[in-house]
């Protein structure tokens, strides 16, 4: 099976060994064998979601970290592969056979390292309770500030020195259960504004809505993706963890919107039963590690098959997963409940899960 995670948050310091922002060491940095848990168990791509311009240069300086790396092992292969060449050559002149396979070889390899140079992914985009300390030059309560229209400016250029590399915009949205972040009124103007920066690069939407059903949030964000329909292709939101009937109403308002979930959208046995109602083909995963595990205490847990190797932080071990830090192997569990929830093929479904991404972040890929 193959997989794509819409959204993990890769420079969270969970993955350099830090908890509770206290600044404290718990264990090294283990990012690099994060990422091999991850490409072993099927994953091809991540997608590292940013939520402020800070993140985006975070971002993309992990993807050219471990693109390196990526690379000087695949060198390391070559030169391996070449070594061997030339001791066949010298060795044993006369033995095309072995030559020939070592020459198919060194094109396998070649392949490989082309399949596997762009696997890291990130976003442009300002989440919906940094919009106060981002976009705003000012945070009085009347919501006559002003958007910070040179910080958009800064977002598009750096897109358009890494086109490669980001291929979505968000995370940005609503959050309207954190309105001690940011205002209902700062939220509405910032996710509003920042359609722009899908109308001028044509990227898909990754898209963030929080607030119980009495908070009005999903109604606020119907009205504004409505109103904003020309500005843009596509998009997902992600972590849906909203009612039926906003569910409904989402998917209502066009094909062109899909619903992204995690561990978060598989608490209770109500979450089960909105996400069971989710059409495969409007389907996406993902696991927003480090967090939105799922545990032992959620209705979703008597569908898990799939566990890792897990210690607490205090007792870490390079090479295990950390207690209660998701991570992005993780992907395999929400697959599981999916399964388990539709009770289909779990091949079948994993397959229109990842063709449903494919189609939304890479439609260069889409019929290859």
């Amino acid at each position: 099976m193959k997989f794509i995670d819409i959204g993990v948050n890769l420079t969270d310091p969970m993955f350099i060994g830090q908890y509770n922002n206290n600044g404290k060491q718990y264990h090294e940095p283990d990012l690099k064998q994060v990422l091999e848990r991850a490409w072993a168990i099927g994953m091809e791509k991540i997608i590292i979601t940013s939520g402020r311009l800070s993140e985006v240069k975070e971002s993309l300086e992990l993807i050219k970290t471990y693109s390196e790396e990526n690379n000087n092992d695949n060198n390391e292969n070559n030169n391996e592969n070449n070594n061997n060449n030339n001791n066949n050559n010298n060795n044993n002149n006369n033995n095309n056979n072995n030559n020939n396979n070592n020459n198919n070889n060194n094109n396998n390899n070649n392949n490989n390292n082309n399949k596997n140079k762009n696997r890291l992914f990130t976003t442009i985009g300002v989440h919906p309770t940094r919009c106060s300390q981002e976009l705003i030059n000012s945070t009085t309560p009347n919501c006559n500030d002003e958007i910070k229209k040179e910080y958009i400016e800064e977002l598009l250029k750096i897109y358009n020195e890494n086109k490669e590399k980001i291929i979505a915009i968000g995370e940005f949205g609503l959050d309207y259960d954190r309105l001690e972040f940011c205002s209902k009124e700062i939220q509405l103007k910032c996710f509003e504004y920042q359609f722009q920066l899908s109308e001028r690069t044509g990227l898909p939407l990754f898209l963030h809505l929080r607030g119980d059903s009495e908070s009005g949030a999903c109604s606020d964000f119907i009205d504004i993706i409505k109103r904003n329909r020309n500005r843009f292709t596509v998009g997902v939101v992600h972590s849906f963890t909203g009612t039926l009937d906003e569910l409904n109403k989402l998917l209502e308002l066009d094909d062109a919107i899909y619903i992204g979930v995690n561990g978060c959208s598989l608490k209770t046995q109500e979450n089960l039963d909105v996400v069971s109602k989710i059409p495969i083909n409007r389907l996406m995963i993902e696991t927003d590690a480090p967090w939105c595990d799922i545990r032992k205490t959620h209705s979703s847990w008597k569908y898990i098959k799939t566990n890792f190797p897990t210690l607490k932080r205090d007792k870490f071990k390079l090479g295990s997963c950390v207690q209660n830090r998701n991570e992005p192997c993780n992907i395999i569990n929400v697959l599981e409940v999916i399964s388990g929830l539709n009770g289909g093929n779990i091949e079948e479904i994993s397959d229109q899960i990842y063709k449903n991404t494919i189609k939304v972040f890479f439609p260069d890929l889409e019929n290859k």
